[in-house]
């Protein structure tokens, strides 16, 4: 039997460091069109050893678990 993996993504950062205070935190930020946590997605959705991925992103200054 397979042992499938669980992949947990911790995007919650503001990216002040990047881009100061006022912009977009960086994994929404674009690279070659499309965010980066949309780069970092594709890559672990492709991987057939992931069975899951677990997100966590800044929202209004809670951090909140999207389940792909």
């Amino acid at each position: 039997m397979e042992q499938k993996v669980l992949a947990i993504i911790f995007a919650g950062g503001v990216g002040t460091r990047l881009n100061g205070e006022n912009s977009l935190p960086k994994q929404f930020l674009k690279v070659n069109g499309e965010p980066i946590i949309v780069h970092t997605l594709k890559i672990f959705q492709e991987n057939e050893n992931v069975d899951k991925i677990y997100i966590s992103i800044y929202i209004l200054f809670n951090i909140k678990i999207i389940l792909v």
